[in-house]
């Protein structure tokens, strides 16, 4: 600090020197700051950014008698600086162009400055000017992927469609990852999204588990790592009818070709059809559904069959018996009459005849099947009857707790018959389709009282076709629905109305020898043709034997995969049957301990077991495999070795299931040998003991074999 001298501050050369330094400095920074109160008053500069797609941030160099770095970020496109105070003189602005951005275009308003690359040069700034200066950038770095073009899509079936697409033609930049696919059934119902990522970059897509005969419209965005491109064009098909409708015949009348209230219908081995209606006769179309001829004068049909002679064998309610005509319509013979007893009828709804032309007959009254041969002749007869709309003492009751149920083999309102290709007995009831072998066991069942899918509540009819697979008409529900030969529901076609492939009521279903499927329409007098169904679906089925009772986990691998439990009682256990695609399986157990696996095979007829697993099985459509594993309890021997006079070593060799070798040194006369899981040859509780000679005086004890 200076000298004061009267109250002055007297100051050195050097301190002098140091004070109009710090002057100069100060001023120099005042000179780029914003004046406040009125704004600046000398010259100022203002810079001035624009960008069009997209938002940054940007740093500039101010070179000139007054220099500095100003960084501007934009947003909505726009940004700059306050007006600047700056000294009078000759400037440059550079900007330091940022990764992904272009700078179009630079210029100022002094009017001698030029721009060139990243540079307005030459900015001549007056004592009292205000110049603004404008940068103008664009965003060139990556951006959402273009429009997805080409986009196909082809039905494959009832239930699948493939998509196809032509990937966009600028990814914006960035690798595309993957497409958004968007699909509305029908058209104009609203999209909604069904992949929010593939994850892929294949420009190919398969929808499956769709609905038959419906509308799909679909469309489709490329993915990078910005974001989503705008949609593709919109596709849409239609998936594939569960059958083709072919034709229709009739109408309501009394006229040849012309129905009453049709009810039943039947195929013979020329596909010639024949049709029982309300004005109690049977009429004969040819296979295209021209009218041939027609017999009889009955009172009530309510079925009609045809044997391997062609022979026509109708079943008359109201006069409780059956009759049966030859080929032409001539009649032979009749038999059955009122009453509960052998050959007596009460209701007959249904007849069937199997592979030796034996006569089945459900009666609805009776609540039985009887059995005839082909000469009407009783032969036996099966089945209780339970009234489960009010149920009494013949009906079961499971657990004990109620309610009252059906049992196997108890009939309750017999409504069709039906034998297939396997020679098994369908019986239609208006809850169930029950399973008999051609003697009358029983096998298994399926259905239940219901009006949604695999439900039953108004019935009247039953087929089956070449594969086996069932055909059920639902009156109620205006539809007809396919099972196959195992009872598990597949699809169903139909719905209400009048038109082709739609329903009043239909009654009763049949299947010519072409598989084509004949579906009678009582309500509108009508018989509807379809063309075959195609059942691509197998069945697998897991059975579990085992000599007690456990959980066992299996992992079944393949087309279709999933993992099931078997708990086990008394022995016996199953998964399934279950639908699955077609392909080749495995089928691996995760073996409980203290369980040995015995052995497990499969009756594809190609497979192969090895340790836990059922391997290269095949599956094809309408297959129904089955696959056997049986266990049994895992048990332990051990060898204890005693010895007198002496120890030593002793080797043994043990045979069996398990075999093995194992040394015993003894040690003060004793020793145990290994403890070895061993297959066990019945139960975890029987002992064995056995003396073995040794030259020193021992015997082998207490072997512990299951």
């Amino acid at each position: 600090m200076g000298k004061s001298e009267n109250n002055k501050i007297i100051f050195n050369k050097k301190q002098k020197i140091t004070l109009v330094a710090l002057m100069i400095l100060i001023s120099a920074s005042l000179s780029v700051m914003p004046v406040e109160g009125g704004g600046p008053s000398g010259p100022t500069l203002t810079i001035t950014k624009l960008t069009t797609s997209g938002d940054g941030s940007f740093d500039f160099s101010v070179t000139g008698p007054t220099s500095f770095n100003p960084t501007i970020i934009t947003s909505s496109g726009s940004g700059g600086t306050n007006a600047l105070s700056v000294t009078a003189g000759t400037y440059s602005i550079t900007e330091t162009i940022p990764v992904d951005w272009n700078l179009i275009t630079a210029s100022c308003n002094d009017g001698s400055s030029s721009f060139s690359i990243d540079t307005v040069s030459g900015i001549v700034i007056g004592a009292s000017d205000n110049i603004v200066c404008t940068f103008q950038n664009t965003f060139v770095g990556p951006v959402e992927p273009g429009q997805v073009t080409g986009l196909i899509a082809t039905a494959m079936g009832t239930s699948t469609i493939d998509l196809a697409w032509t990937p966009p033609v600028d990814d914006g930049g960035s690798p595309i990852t993957g497409y958004k696919i968007e699909r509305e059934s029908p058209v104009a119902a609203g999209f909604s999204i069904l992949v929010g990522n593939t994850g892929t970059t294949a420009t190919t897509f398969q929808d499956t588990g769709l609905t038959p005969d419906t509308e799909y419209n679909y469309r489709v965005s490329a993915i990078n790592a910005i974001g989503t491109g705008p949609v593709s064009n919109e596709a849409f098909t239609i998936t594939d009818p569960v059958v083709d409708w072919l034709f229709e015949f009739g109408s309501f009348g009394t006229g040849d070709g012309l129905f009453n209230n049709p009810s039943t219908i039947a195929v013979d081995s020329s596909d010639r059809i024949f049709v029982g209606d309300n004005t109690g006769r049977i009429q004969v179309f040819d296979s295209s559904g021209n009218f041939l001829f027609k017999f009889g004068t009955f009172v009530n049909i309510q079925s009609v069959t045809v044997d391997s002679s062609d022979r026509i064998i109708v079943s008359d309610i109201s006069l409780n018996e059956i009759q049966v005509f030859d080929s032409s319509g001539n009649f032979l013979f009749k038999f059955g009459s009122f009453g509960t007893g052998d050959g007596q009828f009460s209701s007959p709804f249904g007849v069937a005849v199997d592979n030796q032309d034996r006569i089945y007959v459900g009666e609805d009254g009776n609540s039985r099947v009887q059995v005839f041969d082909s000469s009407g002749n009783f032969l036996f007869k099966f089945g209780t009857p339970c009234n489960i709309g009010a149920p009494g003492p013949e009906c079961i009751d499971p657990d004990g707790a109620g309610p009252l149920e059906l049992g196997d083999g108890q009939f309750d309102d017999i409504n069709d018959l039906i034998v297939d290709g396997f020679d098994r007995l369908l019986v239609l009831e208006t809850r169930r389709v029950q399973v008999f072998d051609t003697s009358g066991n029983f096998l298994f069942k399926f259905g239940n009282f219901a009006t949604g899918t695999g439900g039953f509540v108004e019935t009247s009819g039953i087929a089956v076709d070449s594969s086996n697979n069932i055909f059920i008409p639902i009156s109620d529900t205006q539809r007809v629905q396919a099972y196959n030969s195992v009872g598990l529901f597949l699809v169903d076609f139909g719905t209400f109305g009048t038109g082709p492939g739609e329903f009043l009521s239909p009654s009763d279903v049949t299947v010519d020898n072409t598989d084509r499927i004949l579906v009678v329409d009582g309500n509108d007098n009508s018989i509807q043709v379809f063309g075959p169904f195609t059942n691509t679906k197998g069945t697998l089925k897991i059975t579990k034997i085992s000599i007690g009772d456990d959980a066992f986990d299996f992992t079944v691998s393949g087309p279709t995969s999933y993992n099931p439990n078997i708990v086990t009682l008394n022995g016996n256990g199953m998964n399934g049957p279950i639908l699955v695609e077609p392909g080749i399986y495995s089928v691996q157990e995760t073996i409980p301990s203290g369980w040995y696996l015995n052995t497990a095979s499969c009756n594809d007829g190609s497979s192969t077991f090895s340790v836990d697993t059922v391997s290269g099985i095949v599956i094809d459509p309408v297959d129904n495999i089955e696959c056997t594993f049986e266990n049994v309890p895992q048990a332990t021997i051990k060898v204890t070795k005693l010895t007198t006079g002496g120890d030593d070593i002793f080797d043994f060799t043990v045979s069996g299931p398990t075999s093995y070798a194992t040394s015993i040194n003894t040690v003060a006369g004793i020793a145990d040998g290994d403890l070895f899981d061993t297959l066990s040859l019945s139960d975890n509780n029987r002992e064995l003991d056995s003396i073995f000679p040794n030259y020193i005086s021992g015997f082998f004890g207490q072997q512990r074999v299951g």
